[in-house]
């Protein structure tokens, strides 16, 4: 799936994969789910509205990545059953201007990674 300019985007995957992303200017929310699959979520080219976005993650056998670009302040909570999450991005002071993503996952046998975009991709 293409990039889209909507600032709430929704993903699901099931038994399979999928790629969601937004370039929005505002970006607000995403809910994606990944069942005995994989999703990855592309924010590197959106901006979240000031206060911050909120991404909305489930994955039960499965998993998902969330790439951001530098300099975001990410924050993840939530419930881990048999699973586990990684928030491996580059550490940021927040600040009135940065950029904040508020994560709330449910991992059930699989993993979620934030991370940022590889550098040769």
């Amino acid at each position: 799936m293409g990039a889209v300019d909507e600032p709430v985007v929704t993903g699901i995957a099931v038994l399979g994969s999928t790629r969601v992303a937004t370039r929005s200017a505002e970006f607000r929310r995403a809910s994606v789910t990944a069942v005995l699959g994989s999703v990855t979520l592309d924010l590197t080219r959106a901006t979240p509205v000031p206060g911050g976005a909120s991404v909305s993650a489930a994955v039960v056998l499965g998993g998902m990545d969330v790439v951001v670009p530098a300099g975001w302040a990410v924050s993840i909570r939530g419930i881990p059953l048999f699973g586990a999450w990684d928030d491996t991005t580059t550490a940021v002071t927040p600040g009135p201007d940065t950029p904040r993503l508020d994560i709330q996952a449910l991992v059930v046998l699989g993993g979620l990674e934030v991370k940022h975009a590889r550098r040769w991709s």
